[in-house]
């Protein structure tokens, strides 16, 4: 399986890049606002990473069955993406047209149970926007928590498990980019109400509540 490309893009088209690598040209289909972002930057030939999947497009019946990569400049992003498509009825080519706004923002979206905002993307009417908070509600924390803003203050506490409290850093810092201190102080703030916390998962609900004053 291919997990990661380094190449030149040599062409950008809507929804989909093309990478060279080794003289060879790998067609690599990104999220529609992807697309238009590097575009608007002049990408073209430049050199990029992506985090890719690989899938199979075609019907079960069908002879045409032909295999695709998929491309994300984050591997958190691509973390989200695969929690997307594990919506119903919900394919790999509507959930990267629907990806115009930034992880967080849609995860934000989908935790809050904001219907209409989700509704407002592409390829995704009310029905889909009901399922994707039926189905994802309560996963999506950790994307909505990728950094943005200022960090939280308090002073330290042990009041958790170490391998939970580690777990937890593990995470805010090696996935989602903030310092050890702002990971620390996020921690900290968590445990204030002196809940004990059995997983990194709940902690890191906690720290989602604090930060959407939910």
């Amino acid at each position: 399986m291919i997990s990661k490309v380094t190449g030149i893009v040599s062409e950008i088209r809507e929804g989909a890049v093309t990478l060279d690598v080794g003289g060879l040209g790998y067609e690599v289909l990104v999220p529609s606002g992807l697309a238009q972002k590097l575009r608007r930057r002049g990408a073209t030939g430049t050199e990029m990473t992506f985090h890719t999947l690989e899938y199979i497009e075609g019907s079960s019946a069908g002879a045409s069955m032909i295999p695709r990569l998929l491309g994300f400049v984050d591997g958190m992003d691509r973390e989200f993406f695969r929690l997307l498509i594990s919506v119903k009825g919900f394919g790999p080519r509507k959930a990267l047209k629907s990806l115009t706004i930034p992880t967080r923002r849609f995860a934000m979206a989908i935790e809050e149970g904001d219907r209409a905002a989700l509704s407002e993307l592409p390829e995704i009417g009310r029905r889909s926007a009901e399922k994707m908070v039926a189905e994802l509600r309560g996963k999506c924390q950790k994307f909505a928590l990728m950094r943005e803003g200022e960090p939280l203050e308090a002073g330290p506490s042990e009041e958790v498990e170490p391998d939970v409290r580690s777990e937890t850093m593990q995470v805010l810092v090696g996935q989602l980019q903030y310092s050890p201190v702002e990971a620390e102080r996020m921690i900290s703030k968590a445990m204030a109400s002196g809940t004990k916390f059995e997983s990194s998962q709940e902690l890191i609900s906690q720290i989602f509540k604090l930060l959407s004053g939910n």
